[in-house]
């Protein structure tokens, strides 16, 4: 992914399907920031899946990968989303990232 330079920000939605018990760890390797739009959703028969929401606070700054649970669909309920906050509320910890900043 990183390679090919793709944009993990908040202009595109992503939506990553695995068949894998858990989040992939290439996912710790992808420029990704507090901004982005990704889900990843681990299949868990073919009529099932777990959401997971799927961000890093600042890649650029050593920031970490955080992966929320954000609920599931299956072909029988549809969605189910257990995130009711705004999304930068829910992301607001940065878990003690430090941010340069700069005052003109």
């Amino acid at each position: 992914f990183q390679r090919q330079h793709l944009r993990h920000n908040e202009s595109y939605f992503w939506l990553m399907p695995t068949k894998r018990d858990r989040v992939p760890e290439y996912f710790e390797k992808l420029p990704l920031n507090i901004a982005t739009e990704m889900t990843v959703a681990l299949k868990l028969s073919n009529e099932d899946y777990l959401l997971y929401d799927v961000y890093n606070p600042s890649y650029r700054h050593g920031g970490k990968l955080n992966v929320t649970y954000m609920g599931s669909w299956n072909v029988n309920n549809g969605l189910n989303l257990l995130t009711t906050q705004y999304k930068y509320k829910r992301r607001g910890n940065l878990h003690g990232l430090v941010l340069n900043a700069s005052i003109v």
